[in-house]
Order: structure tokens, then C-alpha cells, then sequence
């Protein structure tokens, strides 16, 4: 050890001197110039560790944690004599158990004296604080979860929203559509039926004109036998007897068509009615017949039957276009749902204080799993480019709209009920 005995006495004094105060139990470590222990007071014996003097002196920063020891080690680097403290510092029981002292060191030319206290109270204070940041740490925690499913939440509503928003522009634009669509064909529609009621009406003057002829053919053989012939032979190239039979048969045909093309017209209307946005009253069975005559062709191709069961009438007071498409959703869904040659069951139920609109097929159903899912956007089951899981949640947002609820009950293999069940405030029995 370098240095003369006395000066280092004298320093670990006055640093016992300064120490009195702090604690009866003093820690007190010294080190060669190089860091090296070489001297320790009794408590830092205990507390790092006993040593009888034979074993190797051993490094300041052996008995130290790693930060505390890289500190220590650039404190011994820096040139001159200097005093520091009071800082806590680190120690390392050879059993691993950790403790803090707080210490004042100072270096000379003959190495490094450390002099301190442990920190009891700091490590109480310390300890209290990790148990306060712990449990500040749990409460950011649970929060940012709540947040989490707050902004999940919101996330979900702004997807029904846009996915409503959209929905509504298309049928908007559907409704501006039709109504040009409706005005263009109506009027050479009223025409062409108008021509064809004319053509029947003349075809039945003309032959009653030539059933005439043909009365008096007899005579006419009798008087002018060349006449009869030629009238004859006209009769047999025009076909005249297949003409009387087809040509009425041909013009009540077209008749028909027209006519489909009318109600075609009118229930595209019906269905739509975008330009009846705001509530009004309707009546219910008219919309519902002219919702599943819209979706003839998607059950024909499904190889599926639709059976019905309505009231004669019943008027509601609602959004008719917006209803309908969520009728329409329902049934198409319960349309795809079913095997070939299945049934799909639309019915109108009043009740005392509401009105169900129910739809059910005997199809595949839905799993347990996915029944609190189906009114999800974009949630769907369906193939890629089949489906893109918005209209079930449309539906529901409609209803919901009108202040009422869909409720499913569905059994796999079994097939799948879904009822929407209206208020009947504002409504009018026809």
C-alpha cells in the first residue's frame, strides 16, 4: 500500500468524522493507486465478505455492479487528488444479495478511501417506489387496453358507417338510374302496348272480314267457279287456317312480355324507391311481393323455391327502399344458403305492438361460432369474388334505423330462421 501510514489514518478520520452522524455503522474501503483493496472496516468485512489477508488483493469493481464498477474504475483513471460524494454506490454480497451504501470517496496519491452508510431508509424509499411505478405501470396498462378496445370499437363503427355511407351512394345513384330507366322505357312501353291492343282489335276485323268471305265461298263456287279458285288457292299458300290459330296465340304472347316489362319497371320502383328516402307510409306486402319478384332470377338459378305467407294487406310507416333492401339481403343470403331443390320461406307476422318479417330456409346453416359475427362488415363465408360480408350489416344498420332488431337462430345442416321485428309505431292497417 502506498503512501505513508499516518496521511491514510488521517484521511479515513476525517471521513469517519464526517460520518458520525449519518450512522453508527461505518463501511469503509481502501484501494492502492490501481483500485486494489487493501484495507476494509469491519461492517464492509461482513458485508463483502471475509478475508484473513492470505488470498490475493482483489479489485474495487469485483465487489461492485457492472455500472457502479465501470464508474469506480473511470474515477480511479482521472488524474489529481479530488473529493466526491455523498453518491450511492452498489456492493455485491458474495452471495449475490445486493445492497447500497451511501458513500463519500476521496482520491489521493495513494489510492482511493470510500466511507459510507448503508441506505436502509433509501432502499424502504426505493423499494416504495417500485411498488408506486409498478402499480402506475398496471394502471397505464389496463388503460391502454381499455383505449385499445375503445378504438377497436370505434373502428368497427366507422367501418359500418362507411360501409352504410356506401351503400347509400349506390342506391342513390340506383334510384337516379331507374327513375331515367322508368321514364325512357315507360313511354315506348305504353306505346308498343298500345299497337299491339290495336293489332289485336284489327286482326279480329280482318278476320272477321275473311270468316264473311269464307260464308259466302259456297255462292261464290256456284257463280264464279275461277273466283272460288283463286280464293282457295290464296288461302292455302298464306296458311290461313294456322294464321286464325297462331297470330291471336302470337299477339296475346306479346301481350304477356309487355306486361312483364311493365311490372319489371314498376317493381324496380318499388324496390328502390331511393326517391322516398324519408319515412312514409306503404304498403308492407306490395314491397315485399315486388322484393321477390326482383330476386326471381337469382332463385332460378339457385334451383330454389320461394314459398310466402302474407296478410292481404298491412301498411307501415318506413323507409320503403332501405326496408326492402334489407329484405332483399336476407332472402338472397337464405337463397345461396339452400341445396337445389330446397325452400325458402318468407312470411309477415303481425303482432300487437310490432310486425316480424321472417325468412327461413332449410339450408346448411351457420356454425355457433360465426352466429355473433354475421352482422360484422366484411365479415363473410362465402368464396372470393361471392361475397364481401357487407350485406347482413347493412340489413341490421337499416333495421336498427327503424328501431327494431334481427334476431337468427341457425343449426348446422339444418338450416337458418332470421327475423326482423319492427315497432308498429306510425303504422296503418289497410
Amino acid at each position: 500500500m502506498e503512501g505513508p501510514p499516518s496521511s491514510r489514518t488521517e484521511t479515513v478520520g476525517s471521513l469517519l468524522a464526517e460520518l458520525e452522524a449519518m450512522a453508527p455503522e461505518v463501511f469503509v474501503v481502501v484501494t492502492d493507486p490501481g483500485g486494489f483493496v487493501v484495507e476494509r472496516g469491519s461492517p464492509t468485512t461482513q458485508r463483502l465478505g471475509a478475508s484473513d489477508g492470505s488470498e490475493p488483493p482483489r479489485h474495487i469493481s469485483a465487489f461492485l455492479t457492472v455500472s457502479d464498477a465501470r464508474a469506480i474504475t473511470l474515477l480511479l483513471a482521472e488524474p489529481g487528488t479530488f473529493r466526491r460524494g455523498p453518491l450511492l454506490l452498489n456492493f455485491v454480497h458474495p452471495s449475490g444479495e445486493p445492497f447500497t451504501v451511501r458513500t463519500v470517496l476521496q482520491k489521493g496519491p495513494e489510492g482511493l478511501v470510500l466511507a459510507g452508510v448503508r441506505t436502509l431508509d433509501d432502499d424502504s424509499r426505493l423499494g416504495d417506489e417500485l411498488v408506486r411505478l409498478n402499480n402506475d405501470l398496471a394502471a397505464a396498462t389496463r388503460e391502454s387496453a381499455r383505449k385499445g378496445r375503445e378504438l377497436e370499437r370505434t373502428l368497427s363503427e366507422l367501418r359500418q358507417a362507411q360501409a352504410l355511407l356506401v351503400h347509400k351512394e349506390k342506391m342513390a345513384s340506383l334510384g337516379q338510374t331507374t327513375a331515367g330507366v322508368a321514364h325512357e322505357i315507360n313511354n315506348p312501353l305504353a306505346f308498343v302496348i298500345s299497337i299491339n291492343d290495336t293489332l289485336t282489335l284489327d286482326f279480329k276485323d280482318v278476320f272477321g272480314f275473311v270468316n264473311a268471305v269464307g260464308d259466302q265461298l259456297d255462292a261464290v263456287r256456284q257463280g264464279a267457279p275461277s273466283a272460288a279458285r283463286a280464293i282457295d288457292a290464296a288461302a292455302k299458300a298464306a296458311e290461313l287456317g294456322i294464321l286464325a290459330e297462331s297470330v291471336p296465340r302470337k299477339l296475346a304472347t306479346s301481350a304477356e312480355g309487355l306486361e312483364r316489362i311493365r311490372q319489371i319497371v314498376a317493381d324496380l320502383r318499388v324496390f328502390s324507391r331511393l326517391d322516398e328516402a324519408e319515412h312514409k307510409d306503404v304498403d308492407l306486402v306490395e314491397s315485399l311481393a315486388a322484393t321477390l319478384r326482383f330476386l326471381e332470377p337469382l332463385r332460378r338459378d339457385r334451383g330454389v323455391t320461394i314459398e310466402t305467407s302474407f296478410p292481404p294487406a298491412f301498411r307501415l310507416f318506413c323507409s320503403p327502399g332501405a326496408l326492402n333492401q334489407a329484405v332483399s339481403n336476407l332472402v338472397a343470403n337464405a337463397l345461396q344458403a339452400s341445396r337445389p331443390g330446397g325452400s325458402v320461406r318468407v312470411s309477415l307476422l303481425p303482432e300487437d305492438s310490432r310486425v316480424v318479417i321472417r325468412v327461413a330456409d332449410d339450408g346448411y346453416g351457420i356454425p355457433k361460432e360465426n352466429v355473433s359475427r354475421v352482422f360484422d362488415p366484411f365479415f363473410t363465408t362465402k368464396p372470393v369474388g361471392e361475397g364481401v360480408g357487407l350485406g347482413l350489416a347493412i340489413a341490421h344498420q337499416v333495421v336498427a334505423s327503424h328501431g327494431g332488431t334481427i334476431a337468427i337462430e341457425s343449426e348446422p345442416g339444418r338450416g337458418t330462421t332470421m327475423d326482423i321485428v319492427l315497432p308498429l309505431s306510425g303504422k296503418r292497417l289497410a
